[in-house]
């Protein structure tokens, strides 16, 4: 984990002020910066409350001994993510030198170590000198090797709090001073044991959550869980002790993704317990594809919880089996979107951070780490370096900026709109919406347009104006980390909406302007045309219509049918494995639409066309922002323009993506621009007054014309020039 991430310049200077010590005789110069060498912490033996101490020894990454390779948060007080944080240190002895670590780390060392023999350990905070840029900088570029060469990545969630409960008296009562869940069976079974023997607990039972975290990872359906269906006692302690694990640090980072995704064998420790990661990530698997068989109107309490945690793991799953597999190189663009929710103390990691994953760049330009870079120059160098590279404009789609989800108060000015704010926090499921872009080619009716940037300031797109929005309903459902108030929430919503539409657009039946009627536009709009399966994604089939009109209304039906059995909730089940009733099916199909209008428009707005078109765009979208169909663009742009002007001085013009002619598009340009385009075509530098500019506002979801349709062929549209500020 980087030192940029965990140590802000205001803590680094005072930890080392308390220890000058830690300058001489601790840290010699490593070997030359082009070499592999690394410090290697031996942590010495230890028992109970005796303090900390180890030695470093500088090795070749190449031969060295079987380690362990730390990952955790420097600052592990809760949702911190703030550069002015400034967590309490202890004191250890290193080379019989006293320094100062984090408190967290403190914790970290203790529960790793042995009581009767040397821990090989790498620690950055420790074994990087980092009072000297030029190694800090040198060991952050090996740092991926260093990770996926241990022989395991202890990921260290935090350590005990007041209100935790542990089962230290069972740990006490086995001669035990901590718990690890393993592939033994008869071990967890002695677990399993314990978690059945005791129906007190505290109020965070993270004993319990582990157990349940264990039979999820065996396949066993939360539904079928009593231990947190229940809406007394030991459930709410369970699903305290899961939320306070989930509240750890370690899962708000950016600089821990690396450290996970490359490790050969990762495992969780929380405080005196710990398990494989592979239980975790099989537990959140097993209920995810649950879900689809939970009712969204369920009365379990876990429902939400769960559902944030499956989440958050599968983000980093995905990246970690693609990282292992030939067949599926991970890119920057999809790392950047999956953990863009991730904290990093200085907002330049939000981009460096992730760099050791990528496998595949798309093209021969490629993103080093430069700290002398600030962070609109490291944003827009990203900017570009994507568009090059990928010769697309798909990341121009998302929330580009606070000012695109309509807060003005935190939008940085002196950014263009066009270069993504990967420091701004967007709705925490958008990444999962922005994978079905694919499903969608808006701009397949067009010629193939060319995208150059002027300077540092204007990019130049080539596309059409296709309509203008007339009116925006202000209703949205908000994502608080995840979790948005349920099912309930969201129809109060979408009722709005439908008859605000209807006011607008008439009954249901009528014709829509892009194609069938207004009312399979509306159904449609809402869950994006997609939905979602045990297979996998794909677009909405005719069924889609029940599923809507199913999920409009509470299945009161389901909960007639809920009881409490010993103080459980007893919910009607089936098994998607097994062949199931009609009643069942509808009840899935329901279920699935839910969530397809969940990832569709969290954190979006519905809107009305001129032209009578309706869609969903971003939160900051208002009533005459234009909806442009942009080539190199998959989905329609919303734009909004600009009464700025920008002059051009000799200012140098880079084409990023060349135009490209065929026999099927062919190139048209506006009466009387022709000439002026081809000029265009050979000039190198600009001495323009560019007028009529645009800000980027986000992309939108616009019935009728995601598909290139034949509307938008048959006028023969003549491509426009844009220019993005």
């Amino acid at each position: 984990m980087s030192s940029n991430d965990k140590i802000s310049q205001r803590f680094s200077i005072s930890l080392h002020r308390r220890a000058r010590s830690r300058q001489g005789p601790l840290y010699g110069s490593l070997t030359g910066q082009g070499s592999t060498n690394f410090r290697l912490m031996r942590l010495n033996p230890g028992i109970l409350d005796q303090a900390v101490s180890c030695t470093l020894e500088e090795i070749p990454l190449n031969n060295a001994p079987p380690y362990k390779a730390l990952s955790y948060a420097w600052d592990n007080a809760v949702g911190s993510s703030s550069s002015e944080s400034s967590p309490s240190t202890m004191m250890i002895s290193c080379n019989d030198v006293p320094i100062a670590v984090s408190t967290n780390l403190y914790a970290a060392l203790k529960q790793l170590r042995s009581r009767d023999k040397v821990v090989n350990l790498w620690v950055d905070a420790v074994c990087i000198n980092q009072q000297n840029p030029d190694e800090r900088g040198h060991q952050v570029g090996i740092m991926r090797q260093i990770y996926e060469q241990s022989e395991e990545v202890a990921i260290w969630l935090g350590g005990k709090r007041d209100d935790d409960d542990l089962a230290e008296d069972f740990m006490f009562s086995l001669g035990l001073t901590s718990l690890d869940w393993t592939d033994n069976e008869e071990t967890n079974r002695l677990f399993w044991l314990e978690f059945l023997r005791r129906p007190d607990c505290q109020r965070q039972y993270i004993f319990g959550a582990f157990c349940v975290f264990w039979l999820l990872s065996l396949g066993i359906p939360a539904s079928v869980t009593p231990h947190i269906s229940s809406p007394f006692g030991q459930s709410s302690c369970i699903l305290n002790g899961i939320q306070a694990i989930m509240e750890q640090t370690w899962w708000q980072r950016t600089w821990v993704l690396q450290e996970t995704v490359v490790a050969a064998k990762a495992t969780c420790y929380y405080a005196t317990l710990s398990c494989p990661w592979t239980m975790i990530t099989k537990a959140a698997a097993s209920y995810m594809n649950g879900q689809l068989s939970t009712n969204i109107d369920s009365a379990y309490g876990y429902v939400s919880l769960l559902s944030q945690f499956a989440r958050q793991v599968r983000d980093i799953e995905i990246i970690r089996q693609d990282w292992r597999n030939p067949s599926s190189l991970v890119s920057l663009l999809p790392l950047l979107r999956q953990f863009r929710i991730r904290s990093a103390t200085d907002p330049r990691d939000k981009v460096y951070a992730l760099l050791g994953m990528v496998q595949y760049w798309g093209g021969q330009h490629k993103i080093l780490p430069d700290y002398n870079l600030d962070v609109t120059n490291v944003y827009w160098q990203t900017s570009l370096t994507i568009i090059k590279n990928m010769q697309s404009l798909e990341i121009l789609c998302g929330t580009p900026n606070a000012a695109s989800d309509g807060d003005q108060s935190l939008a940085h000015h002196c950014h263009p709109s066009w270069v993504i704010d990967w420091s701004y926090i967007p709705s925490a499921t958008e990444n999962i919406r922005l994978e079905t872009q694919g499903f969608y080619d808006a701009s397949s009716y067009l010629p193939f347009g060319q995208v150059r940037i002027h300077g540092r300031l204007l990019l130049e797109v080539e596309g059409v104006e296709f309509d203008q929005i007339q009116q925006v309903f202000e209703d949205v459902v908000y994502s608080q980390n995840g979790r948005d108030g349920g099912a309930k929430r969201w129809r109060e919503v979408v009722n709005k909406w439908e008859k605000l539409a209807r006011e607008t657009m008439g009954s249901d039946d009528r014709q829509y302007i892009g194609g069938g009627t207004v009312g399979s536009a509306f159904w449609r709009t809402l869950c994006g045309d997609i939905e979602y399966t045990h297979a996998g994604i794909r677009r909405a089939e005719n069924t889609g219509l029940l599923a809507f009109t199913k999920w409009r209304s509470v299945d009161f039906s389901h909960r007639r049918k809920t009881s409490i059995v010993g103080q459980h909730l007893q919910e009607p089940l089936f098994n998607a494995k097994d062949e199931m009733t009609e009643k069942e099916q509808e009840s899935e199909k329901r279920n699935a639409f839910h969530y397809a209008v969940r990832f569709a428009c969290s954190d979006r707005k519905f809107f009305v066309t001129k032209k009578g078109y309706v869609g969903t765009g971003p939160r900051g979208v208002r009533p005459g922002d234009g909806v442009f169909v942009v080539s190199g663009s998959r989905v329609p742009l919303i734009l909004r323009p600009s009464v700025q002007e920008v002059g051009c001085r000799d200012r140098v013009v880079e084409t990023l993506i060349k135009r490209r002619v065929d026999s099927k598009h062919q190139v048209f340009f506006q009466a009387g621009a022709e000439a002026k385009e081809m000029m265009k075509l050979t000039a190198n530098v600009c001495n323009e007054l560019h007028q009529g500019l645009h800000n980027l506002i986000g992309d939108a979801y616009v019935h009728g014309i995601m598909n290139g349709e034949a509307s938008l062929a048959e006028a023969s549209p003549a491509l426009t020039p844009l220019f993005l500020r």
